[in-house]
C-alpha cells in the first residue's frame, strides 16, 4: 500500500527516507536480494521518485526479476533509469524497446559522459552492440564495439564479439598501456572500491550480464 506521508508515526519523513534507502543498499550489498525488493517497495510506496524507482529495479534485476524491473523503469524520465531499462529490455528479448531507451537518453553518439549518474558511455556502446548483433545487424554493431573499446579498452567483452562477428581485430590495438585512461578518468564509483573507507556496494555491470537476451522481439 500507498503512503501518503511518513510510513511510520513519529519519525520525520527525511530520516525514514534515508534509513529505507540505506537498508536496501546494505541488502544488496551482502546479496540479501528479498530484503533489498520488500524495502525497495516500501521506499517506492512511502517516497516514490525516479531515484526510488531506480532502486527498486536495481532490486528487481538483482532478484532476478526482470519483468518487474522493466515495469518498474518504464517509461523512463533519466539517464540511468533509461539505461537500466534498455539493459531489462534487451534481456526480455524487447530489441527495439532497448534501443529506444538508449537512443531517447542521448546514449547512442554522446562523445562524452551522459552525467546524472548514467553508467560510462562504453557500456552504452557496448549494448548497442550486442543489441544489434541480436538483431542481426552486424556492421553497426562491430561499429558499437570498436567505438566501446576506444572509450575503454579494457572492456574486453566487446573485443570477444568483435572476434564472434570476425571482424579483424588484434587485442594490442586496443589493450596497451598508453591506452589506458589516466588515474583522473577512471571513474570515481571504481576508486572508491580501493580506497579508505571503501563503499560496500558491489560494483556490478549490467550490461556485461545481459550477453543473452530471451527470443528477440522487434516489435
Amino acid at each position: 500500500p500507498g503512503c501518503s506521508g511518513p510510513c511510520y508515526p513519529g519519525r520525520q519523513t527525511g530520516t525514514m527516507e534515508v534509513a529505507l534507502r540505506s537498508a536496501v543498499e546494505e541488502s544488496l550489498a551482502a546479496y540479501a536480494h528479498s530484503n533489498a525488493v520488500f524495502m525497495a517497495e516500501r521506499l517506492v510506496a512511502c517516497h516514490p521518485s525516479p531515484e526510488s524507482s531506480h532502486l527498486l529495479a536495481t532490486a528487481y534485476h538483482a532478484a532476478g526479476e526482470t519483468h518487474r524491473a522493466y515495469s518498474v523503469l518504464n517509461p523512463a524520465t533519466t539517464p540511468r533509469n533509461r539505461y537500466l531499462l534498455a539493459v531489462c529490455a534487451f534481456k526480455l528479448g524487447k530489441l527495439q524497446d532497448a534501443e529506444n531507451a538508449l537512443m531517447a537518453g542521448g546514449f547512442g553518439d554522446a562523445p562524452g559522459g551522459i552525467g546524472d549518474g548514467a553508467p560510462n558511455p562504453a557500456y552504452c556502446s557496448l549494448l548497442l552492440g550486442q543489441i544489434c548483433r541480436a538483431a542481426n545487424r552486424t556492421e553497426r554493431a562491430v561499429e558499437h564495439f570498436q567505438r566501446a573499446l576506444r572509450i575503454c579498452p579494457t572492456l574486453w567483452v566487446a573485443w570477444q564479439n568483435l572476434c564472434q562477428l570476425g571482424a579483424d581485430e588484434a587485442a594490442e590495438s586496443y589493450f596497451r598501456e598508453d591506452a589506458m585512461p589516466p588515474p583522473a578518468q577512471i571513474p570515481l564509483y571504481l576508486q572508491l572500491q580501493t580506497g579508505p573507507g571503501a563503499s560496500s556496494l558491489p560494483v556490478a555491470n549490467l550490461a556485461l550480464d545481459a550477453s543473452t537476451p530471451a527470443r528477440p522481439s522487434l516489435s
